[in-house]
């Protein structure tokens, strides 16, 4: 268990380099030294985004999170389609969740890098959901038995304008002048319970102790994923945001108040520090950990942008709204 360890291990981490533009980062040198950063700057019109990434298993003898950016050397994708960065966390026996989330982040990428230039931005992500769903369908059909699925969250950068779809309870936070802000609503019993306490047809404790409060009401694997979480409009970017897209074993260690003090803590946001952080809390049955952060730095929205309008909308396969 991760107690009986006398150090915390290192979190790994991979350069932006190190993937197949494809979503499928491969693990950085196991030679590397422990305080081995991994950033990338990629500018974009004038822009320019700072890039950080790092992962852990925790506790758990499988890794089933997986994460990945849209591919950083193509002018063309980067001109129409901006940045692409996602977190997937999967949930299955033995190795299928994590090639649910492999899956779902390999099939969202290509899906939006190839979407038409003069696809809106909020289109081109429905449409990658329904591709990356179908992906994790045919995970979950190749199955002999059990279940299989996974979170999905993400994000796009444009000169300006950020955009993001979710589906689970994998999260986006902004830090914008020292104050942190969730972008995203989890899919889960557990915000359902607490909407009923807010409206006052339930008590907390009530709500607390609910058994299937940890249970997910949207993922990505069935036939339909029931809902996802996605601006309609773009969301202004200020010079200086910083966001982070995490899995929940990385919400699930730290209150909001310490993961907003640590991501203020330095010039860049330094997404290995965080997480080695919480592996060494020790904390029993710590779930794997991912955190994908990016620095904005450059243009700002245009005056007069209206600010995203998220809406919640329902997804079958092979029909997007």
């Amino acid at each position: 268990s991760m107690a009986d360890s006398p150090a915390a291990p290192d979190a790994d981490t991979v350069p932006l380099g190190g993937h197949d533009g494809r979503g499928a980062p491969v693990r950085a040198p196991s030679d590397e030294p422990p305080s081995a950063r991994h950033e990338h700057v990629v500018v974009l019109q004038g822009a320019r985004l700072t890039l950080g990434n790092a992962q852990h298993i925790g506790a758990r003898e499988e890794q089933q999170d997986a994460f990945g950016f849209s591919d950083v050397a193509d002018p063309d994708v980067l001109g129409h389609a901006g940045l692409l960065a996602l977190v997937a966390d999967g949930m299955g026996g033995g190795h299928d969740g994590g090639q649910a989330a492999r899956a779902a982040s390999s099939a969202f990428i290509a899906a939006y890098e190839a979407k038409p230039a003069d696809q809106p931005v909020p289109d081109a992500l429905l449409d990658a959901l329904d591709a990356a769903n179908r992906a994790v369908v045919a995970v979950r059909g190749a199955l002999e038995e059990g279940e299989v699925g996974t979170t999905l969250m993400a994000a796009v950068f444009l000169p300006g304008r950020l955009y993001w779809l979710s589906v689970g309870d994998s999260r986006a936070y902004l830090l914008r002048d020292g104050a942190l802000t969730r972008l995203t609503h989890d899919h889960s019993v557990e915000t359902d319970l607490f909407r009923q306490v807010v409206r006052g047809g339930l008590d907390r404790e009530a709500a607390l102790a609910d058994p299937e409060r940890a249970y997910l009401t949207s993922y990505l694997g069935l036939d339909t994923v029931p809902a996802a979480y996605r601006t309609l409009r773009s969301f202004p970017l200020k010079d200086g945001d910083r966001l982070l897209l995490c899995s929940d074993g990385i919400y699930g260690a730290l209150d909001e108040a310490s993961l907003r003090t640590h991501l203020a803590g330095g010039a860049v946001a330094d997404p290995e520090a965080l997480v080695e952080r919480i592996v060494g809390l020790a904390r029993p049955g710590q779930d794997n950990l991912t955190a994908v952060t990016v620095d904005y730095h450059g243009t700002a929205s245009p005056a007069g942008r209206a600010a995203a309008d998220p809406q919640t909308v329902a997804i079958t396969p092979g029909r997007t709204p």
